[in-house]
């Protein structure tokens, strides 16, 4: 996950970024959905998608391409599910 992180950062133009700083961040993240959790705040699957489609939104109103979503998703997030585990989260 480490490298895969690491990999995505380097990827949008970050450099430097040691790998305790990108731990911390990590862990900092896990702990901000497990208090999410606690606390039932929670994304619903339409927010996510929501969210996706505002991300993903092509130019000159074409339509939605799955596929090159899914390409994107898989270079950031390593799986599908993790990015959209990481939309969420966020």
């Amino acid at each position: 996950e480490m490298v895969r992180q690491k990999e995505a950062f380097e990827r949008f133009g970050g450099s430097g970024l040691d790998t305790k700083s990108l731990l911390d961040g990590m862990i900092r993240q896990r702990i901000i959905r497990l208090e999410a959790d606690r606390l039932g705040l929670r994304a619903t699957d339409a927010e996510v998608a929501a969210e996706i489609r505002e991300q993903f939104k092509p130019e000159g109103g074409k339509p939605f391409d799955q596929k090159r979503y899914e390409q994107i998703a898989i270079e950031n997030g390593g799986t599908i599910s993790a990015f959209e585990q990481a939309v969420r989260d966020d």
